[in-house]
């Protein structure tokens, strides 16, 4: 899960007794890092990052697929407001660049 994150989404982890491990963000949204090897599942919100409405770009993006795709890394995609994008365009959601399934 992103640090800092949405702490709605921590909760509920919580509560299922789930093991969280919080991965850093930085001015491009979550930080693409080894660290990301050792989950079974990335909750991540990329395109309007929550808190800080940072959006990830599209190299972080692809570079974050490949890193699960080489990892067997399951990702939960929280694409809120995606819409709502101060670019030209909204970026593409993780999904939508995804050929792998993940």
């Amino acid at each position: 899960m992103e640090d800092p994150g949405y702490p709605d989404v921590m909760n509920i982890a919580l509560m299922e007794s789930m093991n969280i491990r919080t991965l850093p963000v930085d001015h491009k949204g979550l930080i693409i890092s080894d660290e990301i090897k050792d989950c079974d599942c990335i909750y991540t919100t990329p395109s309007h990052h929550f808190p800080t409405t940072v959006t990830m770009p599209l190299e972080r993006r692809q570079a974050l697929l490949e890193l699960t795709r080489q990892s067997n890394t399951f990702i939960i995609e929280d694409d809120y407001e995606a819409e709502i994008s101060f670019n030209d365009t909204p970026p593409p959601a993780l999904k939508s660049l995804d050929n792998w399934g993940m």
